[in-house]
């Protein structure tokens, strides 16, 4: 953690600066990765807390990321006291600005756990499939073929694009299972409750990196469990983000074994 005093005149005649900020401000994110729902989560929206943790005063925080709906959402739900300054640009001098460093898991769940706490978990689905029909990439292509096996196990099937933060919040806190391809969709784990067993389906190539989710899972303290699934390539796709054939047997069996287990 540090604080910058203001730039010295002889710095700011080698800048272009269009614009000017004067008040203090918390600079939380200025990177492309602050674009994915995970990573801006997880990664970036915790670092409030180790501001607050230093015992400095609360300040509007600078956001110079591209913006999405989930931004906002999350901004309103779990900061609602403070005010967020967006910007976009690289003219942009901030003349007084603090930074923090990164946080770890442990203290990002503490944090999403804590600003959530207001939102009741009202879902009736105790056992929850994230599907990424409707994403670019890692879907799965013969989801058509799990359907009936998620029926048979009780689980309700979502789309994260079509739900508003406050509801996947909901729907989190009363799941006691949940299941999802590799993706953005499950950063949300970190709202389930302690013990709530999870199991991740992610293509082969991919498993060395496979650990994101292991190990929010491990900082949440839930269940966690790992399905591999056959890569299957998309023209023109980087060799990590092709789609992913899942055999139905082993699918059922991931989910049977996941399921016994707590019985």
């Amino acid at each position: 953690m540090e604080t910058r005093d203001a730039l010295s005149n002889s710095t700011i005649d080698t800048l272009i600066v269009d614009e000017v900020l004067d008040e203090p401000v918390l600079l939380i994110t200025s990177h492309q990765s602050s674009y994915n729902y995970y990573h801006f989560l997880i990664d970036y929206l915790p670092r409030i807390s180790a501001w607050e943790k230093s015992c400095r005063p609360s300040v509007p925080f600078f956001f110079s990321s591209r913006r999405t709906e989930f931004h906002y959402q999350c901004m309103d739900l779990l900061l609602n006291y403070i005010h967020p300054i967006y910007k976009e640009g690289s003219g942009i001098l901030l003349r007084d600005c603090g930074v923090t460093s990164t946080v770890s898991k442990v203290d990002a769940v503490d944090f999403l756990r804590e600003r959530s706490d207001h939102i009741p978990s009202e879902s009736t689905a105790k056992r929850v499939y994230i599907s990424r029909r409707y994403a670019s990439f890692r879907r799965i292509i013969n989801e058509i073929q799990l359907e009936p096996i998620l029926k048979n196990f009780g689980f309700k099937i979502i789309y994260n694009e079509d739900l508003n933060l406050k509801t996947q919040i909901s729907i989190f806190k009363s799941a006691e299972f949940v299941c999802g391809a590799h993706g953005a969709g499950l950063a949300n784990i970190a709202f389930c409750h302690r013990g709530v067993s999870v199991l991740e389906i992610i293509m082969e190539e991919r498993f060395p990196l496979g650990g994101l989710f292991w190990e929010l899972a491990c900082a949440a303290e839930l269940d966690y469990h790992v399905l591999r699934a056959e890569r299957v390539p998309i023209i023109e796709s980087h060799l990590v983000d092709g789609d992913m054939y899942v055999d139905p047997k082993q699918f059922e069996a991931a989910l049977d074994y996941m399921i016994t287990q707590k019985i």
